[in-house]
């Protein structure tokens, strides 16, 4: 849970501003954009904390879970729902 202040790619945020996720786009060009503080656990129990992002919906990105535009570069092997 954050707690307190905090402060990603030089924002500030505090635990009273609500965090959006929004989806945008659809099929293969579906993103999910997430603004307020939020943290990421990985694997292995490393946490990141940022404030927004972009998130991959195609499952292609290089960047892992982040959406890095690979969506636009091959759509013919992107599976659409």
């Amino acid at each position: 849970m954050i707690t307190g202040q905090v402060q990603t790619n030089g924002e500030t945020m505090d635990n009273t501003t609500k965090t959006k996720l929004e989806v945008i786009g659809n099929g293969r060009t579906r993103r999910y954009k997430i603004t307020g503080p939020i943290e990421v656990v990985d694997a292995e129990g490393n946490i990141t904390t940022f404030n927004r992002g972009v998130l991959c919906g195609c499952g292609y990105s290089k960047t892992g879970i982040f959406c890095d535009g690979s969506h636009n570069v091959n759509p013919s092997k992107v599976n659409i729902d």
